[in-house]
């Protein structure tokens, strides 16, 4: 690589000239990706592993993906809108499944073809910018985000959903859940304030503190000033969330101003402890019932016998002549 160690005289008045020329041409060289890579790309994508199973929150594209160094992520934004720009126009959502891949790659005109596509067609798309790199992503929903007159809590059938400036507040709670662009803090405050908006159920109270927070920080976003953004409102706990056990106590009576207090009632003195009872032994049916059962057998016992010595006085009685 001799072409990129140009020498530099140090009597040279251009040597900051000079030093410039040898990070411009010599850096790009070193970060060059070998056309093996590119093609590793290429079969990746054509093959649809862009994504990890069904994908999570965590892990919306295959490792392979998120692993990227920031060369890799370059050279795979160019060969990704290739494959999208050759999906016929009318199907939109097809591209957008691109759109949302090279949003989270760092292309933010993706991002923004993605946002209007389903601000323009609706049904026929979703969102597929949660994980755009861009920090800028919530500027472009203040115009959702800001809407007045939607439902809260839409009913269909067996599912419900909310009004679009209260699913737009919630969309932009899980993009700074995982943004690094924010603060750590801002991330947490995201993620607390999703979890709490499952438990009020009404979604009131989330939309109006995304509302207050991105009026508070709208100026740190749009200068790019990420570090500055802070967190928003915590939203407070709903009485029915609070699990309470048992009946709550009951406060004392009001103490008449002119009564002086009297003094709390001394407890009975306890019990002494009663001493364990023997094992119960089933009673008897009846006393008198017993008696008479015994006068019976030794009735019937006497009759046998007077039977018996009767029999043998018989038979020992002289016959007559």
């Amino acid at each position: 690589m001799e072409h990129c160690q140009p020498k530099i005289s140090m009597k040279s008045p251009n040597l900051i000239l000079s030093a410039f020329c040898l990070a411009f041409f010599c850096i790009p060289v070193l970060a060059e990706i070998t056309e093996a890579r590119l093609n590793e790309f290429r079969e990746l994508l054509d093959t649809q592993r862009r994504y990890y199973g069904d994908g999570s929150e965590e892990q919306p594209y295959a490792k392979w993906v998120m692993s990227l160094n920031a060369e890799e992520r370059a050279a795979l934004i160019i060969i990704a809108k290739e494959r999208r720009d050759k999906i016929d126009p009318r199907m939109v959502g097809s591209k957008d499944t691109w759109n949302g891949l090279l949003a989270y790659l760092g292309d933010e005109e993706a991002m923004k073809a993605n946002i209007e596509n389903w601000r323009r067609v609706g049904s026929e798309t979703t969102l597929e910018v949660m994980f755009a790199e861009s920090g800028q992503l919530p500027l472009y929903f203040e115009p959702e985000l800001f809407r007045e007159g939607d439902p809260g809590v839409i009913f269909s059938g067996d599912t419900f959903g909310m009004g679009q400036s209260f699913a737009t507040a919630e969309f932009i709670l899980r993009y700074l859940k995982h943004n690094q662009h924010y603060p750590q803090e801002v991330r947490d405050w995201a993620d607390r304030t999703i979890k709490s908006r499952a438990d009020h159920g009404d979604p009131t109270p989330m939309q109006r503190a995304v509302r207050r927070w991105y009026r508070s920080n709208e100026g740190f976003i749009r200068t790019k000033q990420y570090g500055r953004v802070k967190p928003g409102e915590e939203l407070p706990p709903q009485p029915g969330a609070i699990k309470v056990k048992g009946p709550p106590p009951v406060p004392p009576l009001p103490i008449p101003e002119d009564r002086p207090p009297q003094p709390a009632p001394t407890p009975p003195p306890a019990s002494p402890p009663v001493a364990a009872l023997p094992p119960s032994i089933p009673e008897p049916e009846s006393k008198a019932t017993g008696n008479y059962a015994i006068y019976a057998a030794v009735a019937a016992v006497l009759a046998a016998i007077i039977l018996f010595a009767g029999i043998r006085l018989a038979r020992k009685k002289p016959r007559a002549p």
